[in-house]
């Protein structure tokens, strides 16, 4: 799968696939002792940790940056290791969420893109963000969604089968 889209029908189907892949995943997860869903497989993050991070990249690549929400960030969002001002972000990073916590926080941010998608044209994309002195574009910001959704599924199904080898 292409996931390097630049144009509005493009974004949005792979929008659509990326996201579509969460479900059998957090599907699976559900059916797992919470302990494992905590659990991190060598110096990865756990499932739980990499949902609260998509929900922290959406909230600044969509909400900070595209749309310019003043306080874009949920509590439960977890921020890469670089990010060091996260309590200033509004973050809880010593919150312990639940499966269910998680995926309704990322849910609504995943419906908050799919959202903006759906009513782009080519000339959003070429757009400035106002944010970082304009240094990304919107489509910029959504491919980096796009791939971090992507990438982090990649790590998370990597993990889940490590972890679920003896059940």
């Amino acid at each position: 799968m292409g996931l390097l889209a630049d144009e509005p029908d493009g974004l949005r189907r792979v929008w659509g696939s990326v996201d579509a892949t969460w479900s059998d995943t957090i599907d699976q997860a559900a059916t797992l002792r919470a302990e494992v869903l905590d659990e991190r497989v060598g110096d990865g993050w756990s499932l739980i940790e990499h949902l609260r991070h998509l929900v922290f990249v959406s909230d600044a690549w969509v909400g900070w940056m595209i749309l310019e929400e003043p306080q874009p960030h949920d509590p439960i969002g977890l921020p890469p290791h670089f990010i060091t001002n996260g309590a200033e972000l509004g973050l809880d990073l010593g919150s312990h969420p639940s499966l269910a916590e998680v995926v309704a926080a990322r849910t609504r941010a995943a419906t908050r893109t799919r959202n903006l998608l759906t009513g782009l044209d080519s000339a959003d994309l070429d757009r400035a963000c106002t944010p970082l002195d304009g240094r990304f574009t919107v489509l910029g910001a959504l491919q980096n969604v796009i791939f971090e959704e992507w990438a982090h599924h990649q790590y998370a199904i990597r993990d889940l089968a490590v972890l679920t080898k003896d059940d």
